[in-house]
This record gives structure tokens, C-alpha cells and sequence, in this order.
């Protein structure tokens, strides 16, 4: 699909009562994401009322020869949620109700957040079985497209706890999808990173929660021992939450931060922790208070003018038996610049038997080693780069991510794709697989991550 001349006043009536964009303030303030790296210029942007306003713009574009995507919240950093430029961006935010947030499901429109649902799923005593994303203000339609991480290191992914989504196909069809109905198409838009249809709706699972949490951190000058104590209590089975942090300055301090949930009787360290380091800190907290912590510390960082640092971040799943070979070569390479004060570096374990075999998350075979999958952030940005030095650091990050991708794939591991890693377009067709199949006419087009950092930067990925 190629991007023509299109006439936007042309567009068809939109049946929810959303909007058309298209004057020249809106598109450009659309242009780039969180990232502030992959640039794109979109010919409109539509804020729908509905499904229905989605479903009547795909189809219009279908036959101008536009591409489409979806995007919420922004948080993406290579331009996953661009479409090419001149083609037509959807505003998922404008579609954010809680159809209904009852004992066992939460039922809500794809521009909801995450923060939305534990809010409201925590007023009735309950929360996402799989545990949220560790910042809340994500769309559950974007989060669901990529995947979905959090620290519940027990329970997969957030798609393998979704169980049915509504979605805008390539045709223009709004069509529910389940794992009994429509399977081929569920398992396709659930971390097909929008490459199936945009998803408009979805259902979650719910499970009961206890009232408060009892979080420690131990802080340790050699990550192997972190991971080998992570293993530790995974074996245990004693703590819901897991993953390990690195922050400026102390970037060679690896805290160990895991937590559980109680009622009524804390539980005691003694048990929970024995044979590992003193905690440098214990804290009890409702759980509603734990869960919007990085919240609260990114309000303060998009107050201080965040939002328009440069943000090269490198997110890689390597697999439990190639975790420790992993580190060892990528550590030294981290250094002051790598992880700024509003940086952070994070490793979180999943157990690989929870991830299922029916959603389009790529993952390393599973075989040997913990039995872990291992999320590895490095979430770079500018701060104190001087102005005039960001151009070459910009370059020299997305070079340490290709390479550090690259080791990656050595080892067995594969790309969670929410960052700014310069792949190739051969490489990212790899990795969206046969859920391309669905969009045969190219109408939800491969975003323009790898031409913006490849072309815009001047980065040779054969």
C-alpha cells in the first residue's frame, strides 16, 4: 500500500460521532512518539466516537491506498505507533469506557488504561491476574499489542490473560475474537503489534487481591548473585512480584526488589528471605499505594520537562539458560551515560511455562537453564546530555542497542518490541510471522520504525 494525494474532506460520515483532523498543528504535534527519535508526519488524525467510525475509516482508506495504526498513550519509542507518513493515525484515547469491572473480568474499551482498570478493579477487591505494567497510563489496546510485562512473575504475559477481544479487521469488519471463536484472529492481534486489525475492545481477568503489600529491596554489588536469589525465591514461591533495578549514579548496584500480598499477618523475612542479604528496606503498603508508585514518579519527570528528552531504549527477553552469559558481556558496557537520574535499567524473570502458545508475543524457545524468560530494559534518555552532544550519544545508544540486539538473538532471545532498536524491515517482517496475513492489502502497513532510525540516523543494520 502506498500513500497517495488524498482529499480528507472526502472522508466518509462517521457513524460513532468521532473526528477528523487535519490541519497542520494537530498532524505535526502527532508526528513523534515518547521516544522523540522516529519522525512521521500523519495526513490525519482520527478521534473516534466508536468501533463503528474505525470500521468506516479503514475501509475509506483501504481503497485511497492509506495506511492505518492505532496508537494510545505514546509510550513506544521508535515510532511503532506511526503510521507511515501521510497516512491516517487513530487516537485510541477518545475510547476509554469500563463497560464493566466485575468479580472475575474487567470489560473495557481498548482506550482505557491500565491505571483504569486496577482503579476500578480494586474497588471491588480485585486485580488483573497478570499483574499490570509497572507505569499505568498505557492503553489496554496498545499494552495488548505489544505484549504486556509486569513484575507478576508467575502468570505469562497481559495477553495470556486476556480472554476476548473486539477488532477492526483489514476489511473494515468489526468482529469479535475469543480462544474459541475466531482463534486465528485473537491469537494474531495479541502482541501482533496492530498488524491483525486494531482492537477496540477487550475482556481481562480478574482475580481476588489481598489489602496490603509487603515489599523488600536488597541491594547487591554482583548482579549474578541478584539473579541466583531471584531463583532462589522463585523456587520458594513465597513472593508474588520480582525484578531487579539499576538507577543512577549507583549503576553498579543491582536491587533486588520483590514483594507479597497480606491481609491480616505479615509475612516474616526470616522465612521468606532466609540465607540471602539483610533488606536495605522493607516497606508495607495498600495495594492500590503500591501499584501507582511509577506513576507518581513519572508525573514528577514529565513535570520537569521529560516528555521531550530523547529516549533510545533497548528491551530484549533473553531466555533463563543464557541470562548470566548475557549480563556478563552487557554490563560492562553500561556506563554514566547509559543511565541518567531519570533512567532506569530492569531485569523482571517470568517463569516460561505461563506464557501460552496462543498469542503473537514473540519468545526465545523455551528449554534448559531457570525455566525463566527474562525481560532486560535499558530505558535511556538525554538528560544531562549537553545540547549539543545528544546528536552523536542518540547514535551511539541505537548502535549499542543494534549490538546489544544482536548478542541477544546469539543467545536465543528475541525483541520486546516497545523500544528504539534499529532493525531492518526484512527483520521486523520476521518478527510480526504470519499475522501479517491477515492485512493482505498492507492497510495496517509495518510501522516506520526501521526507515525513520535506519534513514533519519544514518545507521547501516544489513
Amino acid at each position: 500500500m502506498h500513500t497517495t494525494t488524498v482529499n480528507w474532506r472526502q472522508a466518509p460520515p462517521l457513524p460513532n460521532g468521532g473526528t477528523l483532523h487535519f490541519d497542520a498543528a494537530t498532524r505535526l504535534a502527532a508526528a513523534s512518539d515518547l521516544g522523540q527519535i522516529a519522525q512521521a508526519v500523519p495526513g490525519a488524525i482520527l478521534r473516534p466516537g466508536g468501533p463503528g467510525d474505525i470500521a468506516a475509516m479503514v475501509r475509506w482508506c483501504a481503497e485511497q491506498g492509506v495506511p492505518v495504526r492505532a496508537r494510545g498513550c505514546e509510550h513506544t519509542d521508535g515510532g511503532q505507533g506511526l503510521p507511515p507518513a501521510g497516512g491516517l493515525q487513530v487516537d485510541m484515547t477518545t475510547m476509554a469506557a469500563l463497560h464493566s469491572v466485575r468479580p472475575g473480568v474487567a470489560d473495557v474499551a481498548a482506550g482505557a488504561t491500565i491505571r483504569d482498570v486496577v482503579e476500578a478493579a480494586w474497588q471491588i477487591g480485585y486485580r488483573l491476574t497478570s499483574g499490570p505494567t509497572g507505569y499505568l497510563k498505557l492503553t489496554l489496546g496498545g499494552v495488548l499489542s505489544v505484549g504486556g510485562w509486569s513484575s507478576v512473575w508467575r502468570e505469562g504475559a497481559i495477553t495470556d490473560r486476556c480472554v476476548g477481544l473486539e477488532i477492526v479487521t483489514a476489511t473494515g469488519d468489526i468482529v469479535w475474537c475469543s480462544r474459541e471463536e475466531r482463534p486465528e484472529l485473537f491469537r494474531a492481534a495479541l502482541g501482533g503489534l496492530g498488524m491483525a486489525g486494531i482492537i477496540t475492545r477487550a475482556q481481562l481477568a480478574l482475580c481476588m487481591v489481598p489489602t496490603m503489600v509487603r515489599t523488600w529491596t536488597i541491594n547487591y554489588s554482583n548482579v549474578h548473585h541478584a539473579i541466583a536469589d531471584m531463583r532462589t525465591l522463585a523456587d520458594r514461591g513465597d513472593v508474588v512480584e520480582m525484578m531487579i533495578q539499576v538507577r543512577h549514579p549507583d549503576i553498579h548496584t543491582y536491587q533486588l526488589v520483590a514483594s507479597t500480598y497480606y491481609d491480616r499477618q505479615s509475612p516474616k523475612p526470616g522465612r521468606v528471605l532466609r540465607g540471602m542479604p539483610a533488606p536495605e528496606q522493607t516497606l508495607d503498603r495498600l495495594y492500590w499505594d503500591h501499584t501507582t508508585e511509577v506513576d507518581q514518579l513519572y508525573a514528577t519527570a514529565f513535570e520537569n520537562g521529560w516528555r521531550a528528552t530523547e529516549k533510545p531504549w533497548s528491551d530484549l527477553i533473553i531466555p533463563g539458560r543464557s541470562i548470566d552469559a548475557y549480563v556478563a558481556a552487557t554490563i560492562p558496557e553500561i556506563g554514566p551515560r547509559d543511565l541518567s537520574p531519570t533512567s532506569i535499567g530492569l531485569w523482571f524473570p517470568h517463569r516460561s511455562d505461563a506464557f501460552g502458545t496462543d498469542t503473537a508475543l514473540r519468545l526465545p524457545t523455551p528449554g534448559g537453564g531457570d525455566g525463566m524468560h527474562w525481560l532486560v530494559d535499558i530505558l535511556s534518555d538525554s538528560t544531562g546530555i549537553p545540547t549539543h552532544d545528544v546528536p552523536d550519544w542518540r547514535t551511539r545508544a541505537l548502535h549499542r542497542n543494534r549490538g546489544w540486539y544482536d548478542r541477544a538473538v546469539s543467545m536465543g532471545g528475541t525483541i520486546y518490541p516497545i523500544g528504539a532498536t534499529p532493525l531492518t524491515t526484512e527483520e521486523w517482517r520476521e518478527h510480526i510471522g504470519p499475522q501479517a496475513d491477515l492485512d493482505p492489502h498492507g492497510v495496517f502497513q509495518p510501522w516506520a520504525s526501521a526507515p525513520a532510525l535506519q534513514w533519519q540516523h544514518g545507521l547501516d543494520v544489513r
